[in-house]
């Protein structure tokens, strides 16, 4: 009976429906500015990924239209004024929903629903109800790792050519931000008398201007590809995952020519203004992808090994404390892995053995 009704199409309307709403609800939530709130904005995502996993990228599609909707007609209703003003603010924030979380989110889990049978070059939907006879390949999570990569650096890049190219100019702009943020450092160390009398706003302000893009993309990365795991995760116990559950540690493999488009974001760090600021964006989220490719190699590579545990356990423990140093090495193990295999040379090794 149970499985009966998550077939029935109705159904699918109802998952469409709340996914949409839940995740608009998520994102408003920001609004109350505490830490709470922004905890929960973090997992807007998460509805959609749910509902597109589970009940197909159609299903996904619509909630992303709810959502959108439903975001800008609660901004128009908060923001209140005249009615030219309400119309705006309600399409502004219904896209920067639409772009930001839900599109990305719909299109991650669109990806992770992909897969081709032997032989095949095209991929095609998978479904969790079709049974086939030929062997699937579903599409690489390094890759999908590599898409999410890619709408981070594609959003932020965005959002810095905007102003770049806007009114004022990018000077003006960070000028402006600059202002903001000294004036945040200021009220910050009136109220904290306790720290260095000889602390002065410049080189927090500083700090924070050039560490800010650089945040945004780490986490930006991480946030989508931890809800992506969680969407999956939870799709999985309802017995409608359309993929196999990877073997993440093995499996997440970045392609060889992400090597290229990480020297081309180092060529653009050399420059000055807006397009030095995209090539570190890049750089650090490329950096991050190879870390992360790294850290599956770890685990992979320790299986087996009676020092697993205490290996394993170093290695967060100095993520959690040492960042960013400990990236940076796993990045380079990460690269090592991609120009020199060494989880397949591992796997070579035992089955020789064996």
């Amino acid at each position: 009976m149970v499985t009966k009704t998550l077939e029935s199409p109705g159904f699918g309307s109802i998952v469409m429906v709340g996914a949409g709403l839940c995740a608009a609800l998520l994102f408003t939530v920001a609004r109350q500015d505490t830490l709470p709130a922004v905890v929960l904005a973090c997992f807007a995502p998460l509805p959609i990924m749910i509902a597109t996993l589970g009940f197909g990228p159609a299903i996904g599609l619509g909630s992303v239209a709810l959502g959108a909707l439903s975001v800008a007609l609660l901004a128009a209703v908060h923001h209140g004024g005249a009615p030219n003003a309400e119309l705006l603010a309600g399409l502004g924030t219904g896209t920067i929903f639409a772009v930001i979380p839900a599109l990305p989110a719909w299109w991650l889990s669109f990806i992770s629903g992909l897969a081709r049978a032997e032989g095949a070059r095209r991929w095609r939907i998978q479904k969790p109800e079709q049974k086939t006879s030929h062997i699937l390949f579903f599409f690489p999570i390094g890759d999908i790792l590599v898409h999410a990569a890619a709408i981070v650096i594609g959003i932020i890049s965005f959002a810095i050519g905007a102003v770049a190219l806007g009114f004022r100019g990018f000077d003006v702009e960070i000028a402006k931000v600059s202002e903001d943020v000294a004036a945040w450092v200021q009220k910050l160390l009136e109220k904290h008398p306790e720290l260095p009398g000889e602390l002065g706003v410049a080189d927090p302000t500083e700090i924070i201007l050039k560490s800010m893009p650089m945040m945004i993309a780490v986490f930006g990365l991480m946030m989508l590809i931890f809800n992506l795991w969680l969407a999956g995760r939870v799709v999985l116990t309802s017995d409608r995952l359309p993929r196999r559950w990877p073997d993440i540690a093995h499996e997440l493999r970045t392609p060889r020519l992400l090597v290229l488009v990480l020297g081309g974001a180092l060529v653009l760090c050399l420059m000055k203004g807006w397009p030095a600021v995209i090539g570190v964006v890049a750089t650090v989220t490329l950096v991050l992808t190879y870390a992360l490719q790294g850290l599956a190699v770890i685990h992979d590579l320790s299986r087996g090994s009676r020092w697993r545990g205490l290996l394993l356990f170093i290695v967060y423990t100095t993520l959690v404390f040492l960042t960013p140093w400990p990236l940076a090495l796993l990045a380079l193990v990460g690269l090592a892995d991609t120009a020199f295999p060494l989880r397949d040379r591992k796997a070579a090794l035992l089955s020789s053995k064996s």
